[in-house]
């Protein structure tokens, strides 16, 4: 999917997964100039090299930074604007770790400067047929989860987190909706991402190949898709979003989980054993 982008766009959580197919994303679309930031610098690198692959004129930097780190993330935005010239996009796809401080109060910081930065800047036209739509200033999607509109049995502290980061989300999109700044978020289901074997091992479930085949066959099962989700596909509905093709779409945290929230049959009880 290559829609059409321009000016700069930082990704957090660009090293692996989601975070580098939004990359790659954005670079199939023509955007300008790529912020790339994580905690693992030779996954940067690498997504770095097949960024320029696919567009060797954008301008690539790459930052390791832990976005829970208010010093770190006010110093990214400050190089990013100062060498870039402004930040039209925003697309925090932090993995699943560290959770409530990359989750709820990494994302928090990363808005709050990122916002911070968007005001100072004058609103553009997304798109040159719209020229009877207001201009916009930038965008920001946030990575939440369907841990995000629900709950999961002993995922308490992950959960939480989610919910922080959906409410975060909404509160944003409607203290500067008239500002012109959209702020929405995305709740994908089992994506398939190197962070699940960490993700399992993490609940406690054998990952050894037989019994996580097992694992897996299981959810995909309860999946009405029949399968899990590709990063590539949450990093179409994560530049969509960002776009000049979504300037009405504003607040809204959008399930990408090949239909899991229509049913009702996803239901995990507790084990009292």
């Amino acid at each position: 999917m290559a829609i059409p982008m321009s000016g700069t766009a930082l990704v957090t959580g660009a090293a692996s997964g989601i975070g580098r197919e939004v990359v790659l994303t954005l670079a199939r679309g023509g955007i300008g100039a790529l912020a790339l930031a994580d905690v693992n610098g030779s996954g940067l690198s690498i997504t770095e090299q097949l960024a320029l692959q696919i567009a060797p004129k954008a301008q690539v930097r790459k930052f390791m930074v832990d976005i829970g780190n208010k010093e770190q993330v006010d110093d990214m935005l400050t190089w990013i604007v100062s060498n870039f010239g402004r930040l039209n996009y925003d697309l925090p796809i932090e993995e699943y770790d560290r959770i409530c401080n990359v989750n709820a109060r990494g994302t928090l910081l990363c808005m709050q400067a990122e916002i911070k930065a968007m005001l100072q800047q004058e609103p553009v036209q997304t798109l040159p047929y719209k020229t009877a739509h207001p201009p916009e200033r930038g965008t920001i999607v946030n990575l939440a989860s369907l841990a995000g509109v629900g709950g999961i049995s002993q995922m308490g502290p992950y959960v939480a987190s989610k919910h922080a980061v959906v409410g975060i989300t909404r509160t944003a999109a409607l203290e500067y909706a008239r500002k012109g700044i959209r702020v929405n978020a995305i709740c994908p289901a089992q994506i398939s991402t190197p962070m699940i074997t960490a993700t399992l091992q993490g609940r406690g479930i054998d990952t050894n190949e037989k019994e996580s085949a097992a694992y897996h066959a299981n959810v995909a099962a309860k999946i009405p898709a029949g399968r899990y989700g590709y990063a590539e596909e949450v990093a179409d509905v994560c530049v969509f979003l960002a776009s000049g093709h979504s300037t009405f779409i504003n607040g809204v945290t959008l399930n990408v989980d090949g239909g899991v929230m229509a049913a009702t049959s996803f239901y995990q009880p507790v084990d009292d054993n």
